[in-house]
């Protein structure tokens, strides 16, 4: 380093993290084939979470919190947040929605909050997308894999991942670890934290100190006790490898410089042999210039073949050249078209979006006509139930009428007999009152024995017999039960 850099020139001494980035950290695990066990998680969280709620105390957003930009030291379980090339201040937020070029905040995508595509710039910038992003690095440490890398059962691509994101559908820890009280814990949390309508997310981490997933952890650690002595780090410490390579290698510097005095010997044992060597190669050297001479003479046939190849390389260039303008052309005539599918898709979602107002009227319409039908069936239920009753009504009257009937029979009987001089019936078909001239009229008609069906009505007036009347019926058939007679004077 010169002289006058030291003059010029800020430098900044870090703390050396020798357990690389905890995406290192993440594969470290994978290739051990074990999972992080939930204390190894508490702990990171705990860190996470002391050094992201500092940073919100001072009104300092992180805006790129990943696995890559959390660092591990060598005990493989302190973990420190770096990278802050996107940080900033609220203020400076503040000042960057006000002039600003269009450049904006560079987030990760597949680490970045959903609003990170909003036209609110506030939302872009506040503290919830550092809450987010610890949700983020906190599932992917416990399930080894990224919380949105999954599209209907099987590894999403990047645009899926992306997609998954704004739509919040997101792999629950359940699904990979299965549910048990602490898990639950976590997957509460981490629920919490990536809600896609950020309102509902913690403002900032200083809100999350009191998660009970690893407050103890969390007091633990900012009353000074060491990560490594609250949990057992999940790999060895590589400062005592570091130590035991170091020694490995000055043994090996001992051993070549041993090798080095040796080789010298071997090089004086060497350049002797090499001096008789190059006698015999000068006599060489004659032989080779001879062969030189026709090398020369090929070189010249070759030079020849060398512009025929760029007269073809011209050729070839020209031919790139015009294959160059028909692929922009193409790329132009993609793009045109993409525009098309596009517009035709806009229209499609606007038909559809017609037919399912359309459709939601008719569903209504049909709601209404079935309401009213409703009602017309309990009217004519009402109806029925009336009709019912009155019917019920005259089949009772008819019965004490058919009573009544009987009794006005037998008093006819009585009056045939006291009017008309002891009125007899005879048979089934005809009726004679034995005295008297009194008319009188009938409705006749014969009645079935077995089935007591009415058949052969007739209305008949009775006739002068002497000095009394009669009626007389004519049956159709033989195998009646009875004639019945209803009798009434005229």
């Amino acid at each position: 380093m010169p002289e006058w850099a030291f003059g010029s020139m800020c430098f900044i001494v870090m703390e050396f993290c020798a357990g690389g980035s905890l995406a290192n950290w993440i594969e470290k695990m994978k290739d051990a084939q074990r999972r992080t066990t939930l204390d190894e998680a508490r702990v990171i969280a705990a860190q996470l979470i002391s050094a992201l709620s500092y940073c919100h105390e001072k009104n300092k957003v992180h805006l790129d919190l990943k696995p890559a930009n959390i660092f591990v030291l060598g005990d493989f379980i302190t973990v420190k947040i770096g990278d802050f090339g996107s940080a900033q201040s609220v203020r400076s937020i503040q000042q960057t929605m006000t002039t600003s070029t269009g450049e904006g905040i560079k987030s990760t995508p597949i680490y970045a909050a959903p609003e990170i595509n909003s036209p609110d710039e506030n939302a872009k910038k506040h503290p919830r997308l550092d809450v987010w992003g610890f949700a983020l690095i906190l599932q992917e440490l416990l399930t080894l894999e990224h919380p949105f890398a999954q599209y209907e059962g099987r590894p999403a691509l990047f645009l899926e991942i992306l997609n998954n994101i704004q739509s919040g559908k997101r792999t629950s820890l359940f699904e990979i670890l299965g549910e048990t009280d602490e898990i639950e814990e976590f997957e509460t949390l981490i629920e919490k934290c990536t809600k896609v309508d950020s309102t509902q997310r913690p403002r900032n981490a200083i809100e999350l100190r009191n998660e009970a997933v690893f407050v103890d952890f969390l007091q633990r650690i900012e009353n000074g006790e060491r990560p490594s002595s609250i949990v057992p780090p999940p790999f060895p410490n590589e400062i005592d490898e570091v130590k035991r390579l170091k020694e490995e290698i000055q043994q090996k510097d001992r051993t070549i410089q041993e090798l080095q005095s040796r080789l010298d010997t071997f090089n004086d044992i060497m350049e002797y042999r090499l001096r008789e060597e190059s006698k015999q190669k000068d006599e060489k050297i004659a032989e080779q210039t001879r062969e030189n001479e026709e090398l020369k003479q090929e070189n010249g046939y070759l030079k020849e073949e060398l512009a025929k190849m760029k007269k073809m390389k011209s050729k070839y260039e020209k031919n790139f050249e015009y294959s160059r303008k028909i692929i922009d052309e193409l790329k132009k005539q993609n793009e045109s078209e993409k525009k098309e599918r596009e517009n035709e898709v806009q229209k499609a979602k606007r038909e559809i979006e017609q037919l399912e107002s359309i459709l939601k009227e008719e569903k209504e319409r049909n709601r209404r006509e079935n309401e009213n039908q409703k009602k017309e069936i309990e009217k004519l239920e009402l109806k029925l139930g009336e009709e019912r009753r009155k019917n019920e009504a005259n089949a009772e009257k008819e019965e004490k009428r058919n009573e009544a009937g009987n009794e006005e029979l037998e008093k006819l009987r009585e009056e045939l007999g006291a009017i008309g001089g002891a009125g007899e019936f005879f048979g089934n078909d005809k009726m004679i009152n034995k005295e008297g001239g009194v008319r009188f009229k009938a409705v006749a008609q014969e009645i079935g024995d077995w089935t007591g069906k009415e058949r052969n009505r007739q209305e008949i007036e009775s006739e002068a017999d002497g000095q009394r009347q009669k009626i007389k019926y004519k049956m159709e058939t033989s195998d009646c039960g009875f004639v019945r007679f209803n009798v009434y004077f005229l």
